[in-house]
């Protein structure tokens, strides 16, 4: 049971979806002659084995997404599944596995920049002072995200990501830039919880309804606090979202 139970949390916890989660912690109790049912839900997974009253429940939530994790997890219960590796070697596995370490703040801040900056490409932006920008503005709001012991909630570090990139856009006004709205805008796209809206929608499709209600609306307050956190910094700034100069630059302009 703590072996299945294992497997199945670090899934669960770290972005994969319900219907694969609950699906691998089955083959694994089946591949180890303890044929169980796994029951996920916002804030504890329970894990029961068939034909009895036995269950272990184990608090989580879903909230982060590790992608490495999932797989190292995924592959010691294929390697138990298919006679690879025994129950007692699959434990100390899993525990591994459930303390990988995430990827190097170096390269999460790279790929931030460089995801910013094509999405910028993408909804043509064409020069590289406003790339720059973009590229920057997500680099400092990664460098923050990963920030260690910034905050145990996991709002804030969006909403400070965001504020950033709309303080950031605010060079607009000193006429760095032209393409304001998309300085803005795209470093808040790459913080847009992704996995989380698509695990939500997904279980609300396989009748899941608490669990997709719950993940759909972590993921809307998620989005809330990008679009408060950019709003925030515009408004700080002075920077008009809609790329335009002020009223008086306007009038002195005509």
């Amino acid at each position: 049971m703590d072996l299945i139970a294992l497997a199945a949390v670090v899934l669960f916890a770290h972005g994969q979806t319900t219907e694969r989660t609950v699906v691998a912690a089955e083959r694994l109790g089946r591949a180890i002659g303890v044929p169980v049912t796994a029951l996920p839900y916002w804030g504890q997974l329970t894990v029961e084995i068939e034909g009895t009253t036995v269950s272990k429940i184990v608090p989580v939530k879903p909230l982060g997404v590790d992608m490495g994790k999932v797989l190292a997890v995924t592959t010691v219960v294929d390697q138990v599944c298919d006679g690879k590796l025994e129950a007692d070697a699959a434990r100390s596995a899993l525990a591994l596995a459930g303390r990988l370490p995430p990827v190097s703040t170096l390269r999460f801040t790279l790929l931030a920049a460089v995801g910013a900056a094509s999405l910028g490409v993408i909804f043509g932006v064409a020069d590289a002072v406003s790339l720059l920008l973009i590229a920057g503005s997500a680099a400092i709001g990664a460098l923050v995200r990963r920030r260690p012991g910034f905050s145990a909630n996991p709002f804030i570090k969006p909403l400070c990501a965001a504020t950033i990139a709309g303080a950031v856009a605010g060079a607009g006004r000193l006429k760095l830039s032209e393409a304001i709205t998309l300085i803005a805008f795209c470093p808040c796209m790459v913080l847009v919880p992704g996995p989380h809206l698509l695990n939500g929608a997904i279980d609300l499709a396989r009748t899941r309804v608490a669990l997709g209600i719950a993940r759909l609306a972590y993921a809307c307050v998620f989005v809330l606090m990008i679009c408060a956190g950019l709003w925030f910094g515009l408004v700080v700034t002075g920077a008009n979202p809609s790329g335009r100069r002020s009223g008086g630059a306007d009038a002195a302009g005509r």
